[in-house]
């Protein structure tokens, strides 16, 4: 029988090992640190999966550090050699849901990786797959991962576009909010199109905007660019996450689209967060987002991975998912 419980306050080093190859512990434990001293993760949110008194799989909370309730489960790890896997990975999950719901939480997510890699080590993806959708996740977004590293490529040079910025400092949060709106019109990012329908283009671009609010960041940072004739070109919003930078988000007015102003934001956004200290910038695009993904290349971003991004509703599922129809 498989039973669920928090980790106790001398446990995080039994939560890290469990259902960790050995080569890969230090990694983990890094990752989990640095979360925890972010905000972005709680000892209180770690759970262990035991059978027999012993712990054999386990999974975690992520949250934006500034939120107190989950967003993500991460660190899902099972024996998924072994044929117990998916039972106890079910209950492990059921049990989390039940945590989150109470918690206040009304979606989770969860994202899976390849090729596997550090942090997480997600070995196993299809077996990962197969839980996750069993469990009642479905796929909302497919995405191509850049990372651009300081130790190993130059700094982007400047662009030919003549352009002023202005900072979120300098102008206020309204403009912003504003410009999201704006340049989120036929964007080929799958959840933003999805959000916009779903709330609206204006609350899309309050939620948005709140969203990256939650991040670290500072108000120099981000940016609204503008012709030499006053004209909105774009917003640029980089942003420091716990496994480093991300290129926040990013996008040109629809009727300037195909004129690479997106290479000058794309730039001036990698610049100004390089200037921090920051080794390691992120950015995701949709893997049919083609102009995105190719100024990413041109700026010199380089792909290391692909990701498949999934969500449940937990305030509405209240049971598990029949599993002879996932």
């Amino acid at each position: 029988m498989t039973h669920i419980r928090p980790i106790e306050a001398d446990e995080l080093s039994t939560f890290i090992r469990t259902a960790t190859e050995p080569e890969n512990v230090d990694d983990v434990r890094q990752y989990v640190e640095d979360l925890i001293s972010k905000g972005a993760m709680r000892r209180e949110w770690c759970y262990l999966a035991e059978r027999n008194g012993h712990p054999v799989g386990r999974a975690a909370f992520w949250t934006l550090p500034k939120r107190d309730q989950p967003v993500a489960i991460i660190l899902l790890d099972l024996p998924w050699q072994r044929t117990s896997a998916f039972e106890t990975g079910t209950v492990l999950l059921d049990t989390m849901f039940d945590t989150a719901r109470s918690l206040g939480t009304k979606q989770l997510e969860y994202v899976l990786d390849t090729p596997v890699q550090q942090p997480q080590w997600q070995a196993h993806p299809e077996s990962r797959r197969s839980l996750v959708e069993q469990c009642g996740f479905s796929q909302i977004r497919e995405t191509v991962r850049f990372e651009f590293k300081a130790e190993e490529m130059e700094y982007p040079s400047s662009t030919d576009h003549e352009l002023t910025y202005r900072s979120l400092e300098e102008i206020g949060e309204n403009p912003f909010k504003d410009a999201i709106r704006r340049v989120s019109v036929g964007s080929l990012d799958q959840r933003i199109q999805e959000q916009r329908e779903t709330v609206g283009p204006a609350e899309d671009a309050i939620a948005h905007f709140e969203s990256l609010t939650s991040l670290v960041y500072d108000p120099s940072w981000w940016e609204l660019a503008w012709t030499p004739d006053e004209e909105l070109v774009g917003v640029i919003m980089p942003t420091r996450i716990p496994a480093g930078a991300s290129i926040g988000y990013i996008g040109v007015v629809p009727e300037l689209r195909g004129q690479q102003y997106v290479d000058a934001l794309l730039t001036r956004g990698t610049r100004t967060i390089l200037k921090t200290g920051a080794d390691r910038i992120m950015a995701d695009a949709d893997t049919h987002n083609t102009p995105m993904i190719a100024a990413f290349e041109r700026v010199q971003y380089d792909q290391f991975a692909n990701r498949r991004e999934y969500c449940i509703q937990i305030d509405e599922q209240m049971n598990r998912a029949d599993p002879s129809i996932a």
